[in-house]
């Protein structure tokens, strides 16, 4: 196998990254995304799109339009969206500014944006940016130091926890919790990713062993 890089000073830090549905990569940089064809192309300014409030861009996730939804970890926290072509959807603030500082993101089947936060919450937002957890998130007792999140075929979140018991939350699309309220504990040690695959087994990485399985009836693997 033939590695590639791809170099842009301008890009300064580059950080977490998303692929589209045509095969074109985002890439979180320190102010703005930075596009590029799948040829490494930049199909955006060197410095990326920028606008929308977004100071401080943290996690990324592509929506089956094609559009952009990136985390801003600037004061107050916010979701900008961008449009394919990099234009800003989001407004001159962002979506959900003022419901916790965003970490990492992702979209679900209907399009909305499943989001974690700093103030141990989960928040929900619609595919036009209106917020769907009411004013404090989701949140569980045992809910601390939410991360990862990922959605399955069913619409359900699942959410890691990075409090010293690690371990998996899932809550229902509407958003109630249904795992226990400790959540499925894994002892993985920073399980900060999350993947769920085509059966519905979600699966994170762990310090002590490769990886952690936990099946779609939150069985243990």
């Amino acid at each position: 196998m033939l590695g590639l890089y791809f170099i842009a000073p301008q890009l300064g830090s580059p950080g977490r990254i998303a692929i589209d549905a045509a095969g074109a990569v985002w890439i979180v940089n320190q102010t703005g995304i930075a596009k590029l064809s799948s040829l490494g192309t930049f199909l955006s300014a060197q410095n990326g799109f920028t606008g929308g409030g977004l100071t401080a861009p943290f996690s990324i996730a592509i929506d089956d339009d094609g559009n952009a939804w990136v985390t801003n970890k600037a004061s107050g926290g916010s979701v900008v969206e961008f449009s394919n072509s990099g234009t800003v959807l989001s407004g001159a603030n962002g979506y959900g500014a003022g419901q916790g500082v965003p970490l990492q993101i992702a979209i679900a089947g209907d399009g909305s944006a499943w989001v974690t936060t700093e103030q141990n919450s989960v928040v929900k937002l619609s595919s036009p940016g209106a917020v769907l957890s009411g004013s404090g998130g989701f949140t569980a007792s045992g809910l601390t130091r939410p991360d990862a999140i990922a959605i399955d075929a069913s619409g359900n979140a699942w959410v890691s926890s990075l409090s010293e018991a690690e371990s998996i939350f899932e809550t229902s699309s509407s958003g109630t919790f249904v795992s226990a309220p400790n959540g499925y504990p894994v002892a993985a040690g920073s399980a900060n990713s999350l993947a769920i695959d085509n059966g519905g087994n979600v699966w994170t990485q762990c310090l002590s062993c490769l990886a952690v399985k936990i099946a779609s009836s939150e069985q243990l693997f």
